[in-house]
């Protein structure tokens, strides 16, 4: 009897235990399926601490994951300057979003963003500093001005103008003012060309008009950039203007940190239409026929690219010339980051497409990031003297 006993008391220990799995089971056991996130508010651009010229108009991005988030105020300086509402419909899992302005007051500024329910309460906030900074000054002159300077204190040691010989190589060197082509470089960045020609254009964009251009081994300093740093704002002697930022054409000497951000001249209207004719009614190079690599689409799949996760970018490249193309190079130059993707091009009969697919991985994120896709970035292919000015395409999407 005392063994029943104890076997009972088994089997009843035994049901007990198999009793409490079974609620546990029902009830999702003591460590659930799920956990709450806990709610955030995050901004994606710009970064903190960014130096800003004065006058530029920047885009104030941030995130928040709360599926409840109903609207995201933005302030400066504790003045509310605008708020985004969330879609309606159902819940989001997260929401970005974004609010212009424009940098004003030489100063820094305290940006913050507040993420609310539809109920008015809080979900959080993010803040982040700026520095507005003087826009660059034309300094073109300085260096002209100075060789001025130079050349009135150097006069009086000049032979009188009256002289017939010519003066020893002792007095030319000391009386010849330096050369004003060459300012001051020291603590600014400046970019350095690689490429046999790469143009300076009237803003951040190919659609802006060519002003002027570098060749190969000429260096220019670098006073601005626009958001993404995908253009440069350069001063050449008495030329300032924008030039592409791609390693296919140049690269930057120096610490590019503290270059401030410049506002865009406006976008150039374009024109009247050309009378429509024929697609080949006339050749792209009055020396005969070429071939003219055109980009015709550029398509990120996914359309909203993921930090640290590899994308594909399918670019359709057209010969709209009467000339056969051979291979040639694609470039891609992705921000954030200048991630380059350089990938092969087979050849294009005259008048025939192709599609390249490019993988592209960044490693940071933020809205309205730029990539420029150059086509033919080695200049291969004979396009005569008009066919390379349409073999860049720049796009703008968002980085998860």
């Amino acid at each position: 009897m005392p063994g029943q006993a104890k076997l009972r008391a088994v089997i009843g220990l035994a049901m007990l235990v198999a009793a409490s799995l079974a609620c546990n089971a029902q009830f999702g056991g003591s460590a659930p399926t799920s956990v709450a996130q806990e709610s955030s508010v995050v901004f994606i651009a710009p970064q903190n601490g960014s130096l800003i010229a004065e006058g530029s108009d920047i885009i104030l991005a941030v995130n928040t994951n709360d599926p409840q988030t109903a609207k995201v105020e933005f302030r400066i300086d504790d003045n509310v300057i605008g708020a985004q509402t969330a879609p309606t419909g159902s819940p989001q899992g997260s929401f970005t979003a974004r609010q212009p302005w424009k940098a004003t007051g030489i100063q820094g500024h305290l940006v913050e963003a507040v993420a609310s329910r539809a109920d008015g309460t809080q979900i959080g906030a993010a803040k982040i500093t700026l520095e507005v900074v003087a826009a660059p000054t034309q300094a073109a002159t300085e260096p002209a001005t100075q060789a001025t300077s130079q050349s009135v204190s150097a006069t009086p040691t000049r032979p009188p103008a009256s002289a017939t010989t010519a003066p020893s190589a002792t007095q030319a060197a000391s009386n010849t003012p330096p050369a004003p082509t060459a300012p001051d470089t020291s603590g600014q960045p400046t970019l350095q060309v690689t490429a046999p020609n790469l143009n300076i254009r009237a803003g951040p964009g190919t659609n802006f008009p060519i002003i002027d251009a570098m060749k190969t081994g000429d260096s220019a300093i670098i006073v601005g950039r626009n958001a993404a740093k995908s253009w440069w704002v350069i001063q050449k002697g008495q030329t300032r203007g924008w030039c592409i930022s791609d390693t296919a054409y140049s690269q930057v000497v120096g610490d590019t940190t503290n270059v401030p951000v410049v506002a865009s001249p406006p976008t150039p209207v374009p024109s009247a239409a050309p009378p429509t004719n024929p697609p080949a009614a006339a050749p792209t190079s009055t020396t005969g026929p070429v071939a003219d690599l055109v980009i015709d689409s550029v398509t990120l799949n996914p359309g909203t690219p993921t930090a640290n996760q590899t994308f594909t970018v399918s670019v359709v490249i057209r010969n709209q010339g009467t000339v056969n193309a051979g291979t040639s190079l694609l470039v891609g130059v992705f921000q954030p980051g200048n991630e380059t993707s350089p990938v092969a091009v087979p050849a294009i009969n005259a008048g025939q497409s192709v599609t390249v697919s490019m993988p592209v991985t960044l490693h940071g994120s933020g809205a309205n990031q730029t990539a420029t896709i150059t086509v033919d970035s080695k200049n291969e292919i004979n396009e005569g003297p008009n066919g390379e000015a349409n073999n860049i395409k720049t796009i703008t999407y968002n980085v998860n």
